[in-house]
């Protein structure tokens, strides 16, 4: 994938001008970067959250198998009757 430019970032910021115009062009690029800032703050805590799940092993099924259980055809037709 690659990175925009500065050039893909100024046709960006012109097509924004012209659609939004400049007084609500301020309002919008505030809103955005706040809204960013908060996404970011969510992912790195749920990272965080999931490093210290992987570090106290807490979460690992090699060491707390879950038990299953199978019905088989004949305890189901016993339990009809």
């Amino acid at each position: 994938m690659s990175r925009i430019g500065t050039n893909e970032l100024l046709l960006i910021f012109a097509v924004a001008l012209i659609v939004f115009g400049p007084s609500r062009l301020p309002v919008l690029g505030k809103f955005a970067g706040k809204t960013l800032g908060q996404l970011k703050g969510y992912v790195d805590k749920m990272t965080s959250e999931f490093e210290e799940m992987d570090a106290d092993g807490s979460n690992n099924p090699k060491e707390s198998p879950q038990k299953t259980s199978t019905v088989t055809a004949a305890q189901t037709q016993d339990d009809n009757e």
